[in-house]
């Protein structure tokens, strides 16, 4: 196993999804990973809404909703990719090391 850049240790590589069964794309699963990619799920996982109320005058309050980037967890990596994905489930134990 390569090192980590670092020098921390060794790197470990998880497979947690698949985009086509093969080595190349079929039509079909092209298709649909053009219509819905893994990527904007992985980042949507990322941000949360946060709601602020907001004082314009002594009596005009605003709310105002803003994206708030959080930490990306394995775990919420995982649920955008593979949402069949129970959290009890033993399916994250059986990810594949490489």
């Amino acid at each position: 196993m390569p090192l980590n850049p670092d020098n921390e240790g060794l790197r470990t590589h998880k497979e947690i999804a698949r985009l086509w069964q093969g080595d190349k794309p079929t039509p079909e699963e092209f298709v649909k990973y053009l219509s819905d990619p893994p990527q904007l799920k992985v980042a949507a996982a990322r941000y949360r809404m946060e709601a602020n109320g907001e004082r314009l005058s002594s009596s005009v309050i605003t709310k105002i909703i803003d994206l708030r980037r959080k930490a990306a967890e394995l775990d919420d990596v995982i649920n955008a990719l593979r949402p069949d994905i129970d959290e009890d489930d033993d399916a994250k134990e059986k990810m594949i090391v490489t």
